[in-house]
C-alpha cells in the first residue's frame, strides 16, 4: 500500500520534510508542494462545550478559507468531533452542511481540481480541471450586477457559464 507522510515533526521542520506540507490554523500556500490546512471550525479542535456561534467560523468564512486552500494547490483537514452523547453538536453540523451545499453546486471547479495562476485577485479564485480544458473563477463575494475577471482571459469562441444557474 502507498502512505503519505506529513511534515509534522515540529515547527522547525514545516514545509521541510513530508509528502505534504501540513500546517495548524495558518496557510503556508506552497504553490509547487502538497500542503494541508489543518483546523477547527473554531479555535478547539473537535469539541469545545464552551464554543459559541461567536467562537466558530461563519458558513461564509469556511467557504471563502476553502476556496482559498483549494486555489493555492491545498486540501483542508477540517477537524469536527462529536460531543459527550455522540452527536456533532448542531453549531458544527450547520456548517458541515453549508459547505455541503455549495460544493454540490461548485464540486465541477474543487473536485480533480488544480491550481491556475494567478490563483487570486481580490474575491476571485481560480482553479483549473486536470485536464486543463476548463478554468474556473470562482467569487467568494458577488460584486453586484456583474464581474469582470481581470486574472484570466476567455480565448475567442469559448463558452462561459456560471455553475448552478440553469
Amino acid at each position: 500500500k502507498e502512505v503519505c507522510t506529513d511534515d509534522r515533526f515540529g515547527i522547525d521542520a514545516r514545509s521541510h520534510h513530508g509528502d505534504v506540507y501540513m500546517n495548524e490554523f495558518y496557510s503556508s500556500k506552497s504553490l509547487n508542494h502538497p500542503w494541508e490546512a489543518l483546523r477547527g471550525l473554531s479555535n478547539s479542535f473537535a469539541y469545545n462545550h464552551e464554543d459559541t456561534d461567536k467562537d466558530m467560523m461563519s458558513p461564509q468564512e469556511l467557504v471563502e478559507f476553502f476556496v482559498d486552500i483549494i486555489s493555492h494547490n491545498g486540501n483542508l483537514n477540517l477537524v469536527v468531533g462529536p460531543d459527550p452523547t455522540g452527536k456533532i453538536p448542531e453549531l458544527q453540523a450547520e456548517r458541515l452542511r453549508a459547505l455541503g451545499r455549495w460544493i454540490k453546486v461548485n464540486a465541477e471547479a474543487i473536485y480533480g481540481s488544480r491550481a491556475l495562476a494567478p490563483y487570486a485577485d481580490g474575491d476571485v479564485c481560480y482553479t483549473r480541471s486536470k485536464d486543463g480544458r476548463f478554468a474556473y473563477a470562482i467569487c467568494k463575494k458577488w460584486p453586484g450586477r456583474s464581474l469582470t475577471l481581470k486574472g484570466i482571459h476567455a480565448q475567442p469562441g469559448a463558452q462561459i457559464q456560471m455553475l448552478g444557474v440553469a
